[in-house]
């Protein structure tokens, strides 16, 4: 009987089980692993992410050429006089300050959107902090661009703040 019972424990059969249950159990700790280290990296990730959106809020508060273009896009969407497409039409006025503040805040935030689309910004962050702000700005400047478009010839100009904008705003602000 003992013949027989080593036979079975010493037979091909039974060590490729063994061997086999010893493959598993590494692939399986491997996988852990793994795992584990891509949690870590996303985690990192995300971090990275959620400080560069923090820092750029930070800064983009002291930016005196910023808060004059949002004031100048503003004022020209709400003047009677004076129309923001003849900033990006008109000679003169394409070489006026006001031309350069508006081209700022659209440039600021073309960028900022670019940098969400390569998740380098926490779109999340910027959206619950500056939703309504941005969604202004690309509304009141929206005839400008429109125009800077149709000079161009081409549908590129501020897309990826456009882009950013139209998805903004199919998910709106919800009350928390």
């Amino acid at each position: 009987m003992e013949s027989d019972l080593f036979k079975f424990f010493s037979s091909t059969f039974v060590n490729s089980i063994i061997l086999l249950g010893g493959v598993i159990a590494t692939l399986w700790a491997i996988r852990s692993a793994r795992i584990a280290t891509l949690t870590t990296i996303d985690n990192n990730r995300v971090i990275a992410q959620q400080t560069e959106t923090a820092l750029l809020m930070f800064h983009s508060r002291a930016d005196d050429m910023l808060r004059a273009g949002y004031k100048t896009i503003r004022e020209l969407h709400d003047c009677n006089g004076d129309n923001i497409v003849a900033y990006a039409t008109d000679a003169t006025k394409r070489a006026s300050d006001k031309n350069e503040q508006i081209r700022y805040v659209l440039n600021h935030w073309e960028r900022i959107a670019v940098c969400v689309s390569h998740k380098i910004y926490c779109e999340d962050i910027l959206k619950d902090s500056m939703y309504t702000t941005v969604v202004n700005v690309f509304e009141q400047a929206d005839p400008f661009i429109r125009a800077l478009r149709k000079i161009a010839g081409t549908e590129t100009i501020y897309q990826d703040l456009e882009t950013m904008v139209k998805r903004w705003k199919d998910k709106p602000l919800q009350k928390r």
